[in-house]
């Protein structure tokens, strides 16, 4: 390890007030360590006067808490992912089998389509039947979907 030259301090103030004299600019000619200071520091009072900032800790302590809630954000939603497409899928494939055993069900009842609508008009069990299965397949297909909805926009 190097030990520190006795001029940098004197490097950093002359950086900050822009006045050098002519010892210690023939000391930058001479040491290479406070001539890298002198150019890695210029460079950053340059960059934090052309762009008017200043680091203030507290604002990194808070940026990186933000950045840390949203990585643990990120991997809860990566987690429930199996289980989130699991229940779509089965919303929709429960809506599917609903819907394919009520039109069998129907089927089995009347052979053809003008008896199915005759008899779903005259049968005072049927109507409501039909009703509460379409409204259960579009109920389960909505519910489907707005999972997925729910599931991209948590993931975003």
């Amino acid at each position: 390890m190097t030990s520190a030259c006795q001029h940098e301090s004197r490097i950093l103030e002359a950086v900050q007030s822009g006045h050098w004299d002519a010892a210690l600019t023939a000391h930058l000619e001479q040491c290479e360590e406070c001539a890298d200071l002198a150019l890695v520091s210029g460079w950053l009072y340059d960059t934090e006067q052309a762009w008017d900032v200043t680091v203030d800790t507290g604002q990194a302590s808070q940026i990186w808490k933000a950045a840390d809630a949203l990585r643990q954000r990120d991997r809860a939603a990566l987690a429930v992912l199996p289980v989130a497409i699991g229940e779509i899928a089965a919303c929709l494939f429960g809506g599917l089998a609903l819907l394919l055993f009520s039109l069998r069900y129907l089927q089995s009842l009347v052979p053809t389509a003008e008896d199915a609508a005759l008899r779903l008009l005259a049968d005072p069990v049927m109507l409501p039947m039909a009703a509460v299965t379409c409204a259960l397949v579009i109920g389960v297909t909505l519910f489907a979907f707005a999972l997925a909805i729910g599931f991209r926009a948590a993931k975003s």
